[in-house]
């Protein structure tokens, strides 16, 4: 038994009764029923201009991203054309087209601009909190770079001198 036979069952009564093909008397159905209820039926509409936004790659799926935009408490479902480009672990700048949510699950459609690796410390897998928390308090890639290459030029290999014992 499916979950919603009653409503199944209204949609194929007005799908023989107009003609229509399943998914417009369904759409027909759900409207009159929003209608009724006064809730909203329109689906989301797009965004007046994109929204960019960096976010983590939390887990890429066959159609799908699940990541978590810097800034925001709650993950999202990233829906794109080209998650290929992406790898759980990276930070990605995100090209919002569309945002709504469905079952209390936030979603999303675009397009994936750029991914970054970050660059971690090989021995500390968790490196990458580290790097979210820059990244939350709206430090530029640039500038998280450049800091890092700051400290990575502070630290120099110790020379001869430094290793001969007095």
């Amino acid at each position: 038994m499916t979950a919603h036979r009653d409503l199944k069952n209204i949609i194929r009564d007005r799908q023989r009764k107009t003609g229509e093909s399943y998914t417009a008397a369904r759409l027909h159905v759900l409207q009159a029923q929003a209608e009724l209820l006064g809730v909203a039926a329109e689906p989301a509409a797009p965004m007046a201009s994109p929204q960019r936004c960096e976010a983590a790659i939390l887990k890429v799926n066959d159609r799908s991203v699940r990541a978590r935009i810097l800034g925001e408490s709650e993950q999202l479902t990233f829906r794109t054309g080209d998650m290929w480009t992406a790898v759980p672990g990276q930070i990605a700048t995100l090209i919002i087209k569309k945002r709504w949510t469905w079952r209390g699950d936030a979603y999303a459609s675009g397009n994936i601009e750029s991914a970054y690796i970050l660059s971690l410390n090989p021995n500390d897998n968790q490196g990458v909190r580290f790097c979210l928390d820059d990244a939350q308090h709206e430090l530029s890639w640039e500038d998280m770079h450049d800091r890092e290459e700051r400290a990575h030029a502070n630290l120099r290999a110790p020379s001869q001198d430094d290793l001969e014992i007095n």
